[in-house]
């Protein structure tokens, strides 16, 4: 990402920047744990904006190479527990609340709400990509770290399984899972579909933040290390994803596209094995996994983990290994393991922490998912218009197109074929195209999206009179 000025003036505020460094610590200070019944409340809503800002800050700042407000305040107000106590409270809520909406056949007037909701989750985790970078910010989780573990391995693991659903439905010759929601106008099939994609990015980004704490582990209580080797199996799930490629699709047209900040873009053929940011991240987990005197005895090795693990070689080659020079030694473990018994498991008796958070909340709200959705959908997620409008006035003040393009790290591209784009969609001004043709074409999958941002807009426009 580019930012034009890295400047500070004496008050803390950098030109084009989100918030005063004093607001920072407001905003920070502010932060409080909420329960399932008040996502969607008007306190909710304001710590949603809250957080947003403080996403947004939290990239420019890093990206600027400044200084991170951010990051400084949620380690100095000891708010990491409680960034992660919402992440998991909006994961249950889109996980239990969101599915009984569609068993109680909740008809929403304006679907603007659940969206900001589903798109809560992706926030949280904008901004632990931006500042689990640091070392310091990792050890100020606390316990609340397993909590993130787990949160992770049930997310990617969600992915390859979906993944693999599609390939099975694609054998078949039959629609998959995306296509057949097309069919309908139902505004919760179409939120279904943007939670879907919402997911995905999320996963994504995971990777990251599961490398950051991996990167830090000797840092870190032994059952962290124990939970992300033998629990969860991180060297399986990391395999698998390698194997499986979740961040490419090739087109009907035989395009090969990949996943790259944030957007799928066509490769051509001598950028194939041309490393994208994600892959990069699984490799150096892979790596030190794998290779790390403090993991490498502490894996339980069986024959069928040690095949799963052999599956590598085919994907390390001269030009991936030429971008990450590391992975050499890799390649070499993998050739010895191929011949030799896997390295000793020394077995330890260990206390396995449980994660607090989302066991606590499991447990609370057992066999009160449906209650807490038909009251939501009679109240929060059913606003009046008045109600609608102040929230997309709020909504489209945080996204100011000037703030947007001071996060932009690159010039736009086409939302269908990926070339450099310098047209932009007339109606919600959020998707750019290089042609009308292009524009066209896209039209059937950028519509829904559209209108929904379009009446936002329109609403907030009209409440501003």
């Amino acid at each position: 990402m580019t930012y034009n000025n890295n400047n500070n003036n004496n008050n803390g505020q950098t030109p084009g920047c989100v918030l005063l460094s004093t607001e920072v610590e407001l905003y920070v200070q502010a932060l409080q744990a909420y329960s399932i019944e008040e996502i969607g409340s008007r306190k909710w809503s304001s710590q949603h904006e809250f957080m947003e800002k403080l996403n947004m800050q939290a990239i420019l700042s890093a990206s600027a190479n400044e200084t991170e407000y951010v990051k400084d305040s949620l380690v100095t107000f000891e708010k990491m527990p409680i960034l992660i106590h919402e992440l998991i409270t909006i994961e249950l809520w889109s996980e239990k609340i969101f599915s009984q909406l569609f068993k109680i056949d909740f008809k929403p007037k304006n679907s603007f709400v659940i969206y900001l909701i589903l798109y809560h989750e992706a926030t949280i985790v904008n901004l632990l990509e931006t500042i689990l970078f640091h070392s310091e910010v990792i050890q100020a989780m606390e316990d609340s770290i397993y909590d993130l573990i787990d949160y992770i391995q049930r997310k990617i693991s969600n992915q390859i399984r979906l993944f693999q659903l599609d390939q099975e439905a694609s054998k078949a010759k039959i629609k998959s899972i995306e296509d057949k929601s097309d069919e309908t106008d139902d505004p919760l099939k179409e939120l279904s579909e943007q939670h879907k994609k919402i997911q995905f990015e999320i996963v994504m980004k995971l990777y990251s933040i599961l490398r950051y704490i991996i990167d830090n582990l000797s840092n870190l209580p032994f059952g962290v290390t124990n939970r992300i080797l033998n629990k969860h199996d991180f060297i399986m799930i990391l395999v698998q994803s390698i194997d499986l490629s979740l961040w490419s699709k090739i087109e009907k047209d035989g395009r090969l596209l990949k996943f790259i900040e944030n957007k799928w873009k066509p490769i051509s053929a001598n950028e194939r094995f041309q490393l994208t940011k994600i892959e990069g991240q699984i490799w150096i987990s892979l790596y030190e996994l794998l290779l790390n005197p403090q993991c490498l005895q502490k894996y339980d090795y069986t024959e069928f983990k040690k095949n799963q693990v052999l599956k590598l070689r085919s994907h390390l080659n001269e030009v991936v290994i030429d971008q990450i020079p590391n992975l050499a030694h890799l390649q070499r473990f993998l050739e010895q393991l191929a011949i030799s018994e896997p390295p000793p498991y020394k077995s330890e008796l260990i206390i396995e922490p449980i994660a607090e958070i989302y066991e606590g909340m499991i447990a609370k709200y057992k066999g009160k998912w449906k209650e807490i959705a038909k009251t939501q959908a009679s109240t929060v997620l059913n606003p009046n218009d008045k109600e609608i409008q102040e929230k997309a006035k709020r909504w489209t003040e945080t996204f100011s197109s000037d703030v947007l393009e001071s996060l932009i790290d690159e010039p736009a591209r086409c939302a269908e074929c990926g070339q450099p784009a310098p047209k932009r969609c007339s109606r919600c001004q959020n998707e750019w195209y290089c042609r009308r043709e292009c524009q066209v074409k896209n039209w059937p999958k950028h519509k829904k999206a559209c209108e929904l941002i379009y009446e936002t807009i329109k609403s907030a426009a009209a409440n501003s009179k």
